[in-house]
């Protein structure tokens, strides 16, 4: 009788010992801070290198001075949201600028100003480290990992409605591109966008490259090949449309589509026309260029419309996407 005593003794003992245990485990986990679990995933992404973030905010700068001028005191986060409409007032949380941080609470963007200096009209222009944080904070957003060059042209496909006609992309290969399915958008913008980049379109194309060894079997909208070589595309826009100029343009006011010729001039011999090229309809254009250095600009009026110049740089295997811009003179 003892004995049996006994075993049920150490019996309990062990199996109280085990739900002490357990109990322990189980805290232990709870304690666990979540939010350091989510910055640590989200830390994964930051590493970008130091280039892709000089490339991304010049970019971010030339294309938003073509979009809605070039301001006074440089781009704050208003005016980058006014440029890009696909961005998102999130994007700008913990941005930060000359003379201050954005945050996003509570579903608003907000500046806060430091009072450790002195006050500035150009207190909320984003700064150099506000571009990097910005580029961090697209990037996560999108889940696209930024590596080089190309990637931040990814990021910029996606948040920039003009230069794509809005249409968003998921993956770049050398001779097809694939789209994001966005419900609201017309199958036709679809294929203005591929027809323009010289493709042909599909709506059940392969989401992989022709030379992938493994590819999930469904379909994708995509722009199959595409031409390969490199050169130069974009459109040309006239404005202003009215005489006084507000940011976000009011209805009417917004630049317009310019169907003209276009000059194109090697830039080591920029005296001397070398090429010139004509739009469509819609203003589009593309052109192919042999790698090198340009100067392009579309022929106005005498003296409305007044275009400007526009220098770039073509590489090989590649096709930059620019916006010329024209100048009606309404003031």
């Amino acid at each position: 009788m003892s004995v049996f005593l006994m075993n049920k003794t150490v019996i309990f003992t062990i199996f109280a010992g085990i739900v002490i245990v357990i109990i322990g485990v189980a805290v232990f986990f709870m304690n666990v801070p979540q939010d350091q679990s989510r910055d640590d995933d989200a830390d994964k992404d930051v590493d970008i290198p130091v280039a892709s973030e000089e490339y991304f905010a010049e970019r971010m700068a030339t294309l938003g001075v073509e979009r809605i001028g070039q301001p006074i005191e440089g781009f704050d986060a208003f005016l980058y949201l006014s440029a890009f409409p696909a961005l998102q007032d999130q994007d700008f949380h913990e941005v930060e600028a000359l003379l201050g941080t954005y945050e996003f609470v509570g579903g608003a963007l907000t500046f806060q100003e430091r009072r450790d200096g002195p006050i500035h009209s150009a207190a909320q222009t984003v700064s150099e480290n506000g571009m990097a944080t910005l580029l961090k904070n697209v990037s996560n957003r999108l889940e696209f990992r930024i590596t080089d060059s190309k990637s931040v042209d990814m990021i910029l496909e996606n948040i920039s409605e003009g230069l794509n006609l809005g249409v968003p992309i998921v993956d770049y290969f050398k001779t097809k591109i694939v789209y994001k399915a966005v419900e609201d958008l017309n199958e036709q913008v679809y294929r203005a966008d591929c027809n323009k980049r010289g493709g042909r379109f599909s709506t059940c194309g392969s989401p992989c490259d022709v030379d992938a060894e493994i590819c999930i079997l469904v379909c994708a909208i995509t722009c199959e090949g595409i031409t390969t070589g490199s050169g130069v595309m974009g459109q040309v826009l006239v404005g202003p449309q009215c005489p006084v100029l507000r940011f976000p343009p009011e209805e009417g006011c917004e630049d317009k589509p310019y169907e003209t010729d276009i000059s194109i001039f090697q830039k080591e011999n920029s005296d001397e026309q070398f090429q010139t090229a004509k739009t469509d309809q819609e203003a589009f254009f593309r052109i192919e260029l042999e790698p090198g250095e340009y100067i392009l600009q579309a022929q106005g009026g005498n003296p409305f419309p007044a275009c400007s110049k526009k220098e770039i740089t073509v590489s090989a295997d590649q096709f930059e996407e620019i916006i010329l811009s024209c100048d009606t003179g309404i003031r």
